[in-house]
């Protein structure tokens, strides 16, 4: 019987959901994307020997943290300069690689994958971090029979890995024992 009550909660637990039944965090926060970070490009290769490839992550990241986290605050504002007195939102674009598809032929299209790491920083309104963590997204594409892809896939293969690294990174945050209990703390002065 006890068991059966636990079910519940440790499912959740696993799935990174929290175990709240409300679980939006009763806490104002500013998710921080500044300029230099939605310029942010990552390059990978030689141009002798396999050419550059340049991941746009940070255009794709500016586009795509803002929605993956609304669901995360009771208001998420998305500002270019932290403000004072708020919970505020760092994230940083630790790295971005993709695969290079090998026995490549002429009749086959292989797949090409990315995978972009981001790390996040939270602050609280008094400036200490109080939850870092880093997270990773992946993303898919065919690719030509040489194993490149165009400028629009290239676009493509960067939107999903950083989209499914914002999914990663909502899941952890809403979970985060850390910010449940800032939220605690705060009290109603921040609900």
């Amino acid at each position: 019987m006890l068991c059966a009550l636990m079910l519940p909660s440790t499912i959740q637990a696993l799935h990174g959901q929290p175990n709240s039944g409300d679980s939006k965090l009763p806490l104002r926060a500013a998710l921080v994307l500044t300029p230099e970070f939605c310029a942010t490009e990552i390059k990978q290769g030689e141009k002798v020997w396999t050419g550059v490839e340049k991941f746009e992550v940070g255009a794709a990241a500016c586009a795509e943290l803002e929605p993956a986290l609304q669901g995360i605050f009771r208001q998420l504002d998305k500002v270019d300069a932290p403000p004072a007195g708020e919970i505020v939102i760092l994230p940083r674009v630790v790295s971005a690689s993709a695969t290079r598809p090998t026995g490549v032929t002429i009749f086959n299209r292989p797949k090409k994958d990315l995978l972009v790491v981001l790390e996040w920083t939270v602050k609280d309104s008094a400036g200490k971090t109080i939850w870092f963590q880093s997270v990773q997204g992946t993303g898919t594409v065919k690719s030509y029979a040489r194993g490149n892809v165009s400028k629009k896939t290239m676009k493509i293969l960067v939107g999903d890995a950083v989209r499914d690294a914002a999914k990663e990174s909502a899941a952890k945050m809403s979970s985060a024992p850390e910010l449940r209990k800032l939220a605690d703390d705060a009290g109603p002065a921040r609900q």
